[in-house]
């Protein structure tokens, strides 16, 4: 798997040391802002005490819920300054007051685990709480929704798209998991595309919300054997869903095949991989968080998944190689032979440079791969910013 980035940007920081914990919020384009800096979110979820600061030391900012005999508090005061947590949606930890809550997490997958939207007739079930939006109380509300939301999956019975749209309308950022390693082989329609194509459609339909994916580490709960993830895959998912356009990751490090409920079994491997992947992220947050192209976007048979940002008057390419064979990464690839959908020019006018795929995720990292991540593509355009997000063509 190869990234191909525009110029390196040193990722925004936020004050931490602050007395106060400030104010997160959304901006147009559903970008995080906590403190007024926009932010990219990386996040782990329903940790322990003794395992949050591995977390830290692995790039892991957010931390969600807490784990199996742990209580909120002892995770608040184990993270500290250090980090962010996000409490679960309740009167109790609403209450509590904790010095480093931005947020608060509505129950999970509430499409899969029979809870209605908030919206939804009071006699018909249960609900999700009714929240309001961080634009007004400066708290983050966060989301997780199956899959089952996008147009090629199927519906859990009750739910349909007039529920999804209340279930997003509900909250600030909306995630979802799709777990192809880890879930494909008892799923079939799970595929590596769907991370990358997940992002994509929760972008079209809710564009001004934060949009953030779930990105395996592990066998969960063991359906497609001991290791079904390797390292390079889950860079892979992770850069998959940034292509698609995540504002937000959060790696799931729970596995459930011990006789007990392991909530960060993590190997040595995987851990290197989340901390580099976790580096790159933050490096390039000002590049990622950029004005998106919704029109450049690579179709589910595309094994390139790629997204194009509008940053300080240059466009920036992120490119994702999902195949197993190393593949050359030309304008004609990537915008089709004699139609780079450009109306006044060649498609190498885009680009001062153009690097090689190197080998596939599913394979072993390389030297080659990570060179290869500092290959960048860079043109100045003249044009202004309105008339140049016209110039891509459409990828469908």
């Amino acid at each position: 798997m190869v990234v191909a980035l525009a110029v390196a940007l040193v990722g925004a920081a936020s004050s931490r040391a602050a007395p106060r914990i400030p104010r997160a919020t959304t901006a147009r384009d559903g970008t995080v802002q906590i403190g007024g800096v926009p932010q990219f979110l990386i996040g782990a979820g329903w940790p322990t005490p003794a395992q949050v600061p591995r977390a830290l030391t692995l790039g892991i900012g957010i931390l969600q819920g807490n784990g199996p005999g742990a209580t909120q508090l002892a995770i608040s005061q184990a993270v500290g300054s250090r980090g962010w947590i996000v409490p679960d949606y309740s009167l109790k930890h609403l209450h509590a007051h904790y010095g480093n809550a931005i947020g608060y997490s509505l129950p999970d997958e509430p499409d899969g685990n029979g809870l209605l939207p908030s919206t939804a007739d009071p006699n018909a079930g249960k609900r999700v709480p009714s929240t309001e939006r961080a634009r007004k109380t400066g708290v983050l509300i966060m989301q997780t929704l199956t899959a089952h939301f996008m147009r090629s999956m199927p519906k859990w019975d009750g739910i349909g798209d007039a529920e999804y749209r209340a279930y997003m309308a509900n909250a600030d950022l909306v995630l979802t998991a799709v777990y192809p390693f880890a879930h494909g082989c008892v799923d079939p329609s799970l595929s590596m595309s769907m991370v990358y194509d997940s992002m994509v459609e929760l972008k079209r339909l809710v564009p001004a919300k934060a949009a953030g994916e779930w990105i395996e580490t592990g066998p969960i709960e063991g359906y497609c054997g001991a290791d079904p993830v390797s390292s390079p895959a889950a860079r892979a998912e992770a850069w998959a869903a940034v292509a698609g356009g995540a504002q937000a990751l959060f790696w799931f490090t729970h596995t459930f095949t011990k006789g007990w409920w392991d909530d960060f079994d993590v190997s040595w491997e995987m851990g290197e991989s989340i901390a580099a992947t976790n580096a790159e992220l933050q490096r390039f947050s000002k590049i990622i968080l950029g004005r998106r192209d919704p029109n450049v976007i690579s179709t589910s048979d595309d094994p390139i998944k790629v997204g194009l940002r509008f940053v300080g008057g240059r466009y920036y390419l992120v490119a994702v190689n999902l195949s197993s064979e190393p593949i050359d990464l030309t304008t004609e690839r990537l915008f089709g032979e004699g139609d780079s959908g450009i109306d006044d020019g060649p498609p190498t006018e885009l680009f001062d440079t153009v690097a090689d795929q190197a080998a596939s995720p599913l394979g072993e990292p390389d030297a080659a791969a990570d060179a290869a991540m500092r290959a960048f593509f860079e043109r100045d355009l003249d044009e202004d910013a309105d008339a140049k997000s016209s110039r891509f063509g459409r990828r469908r």
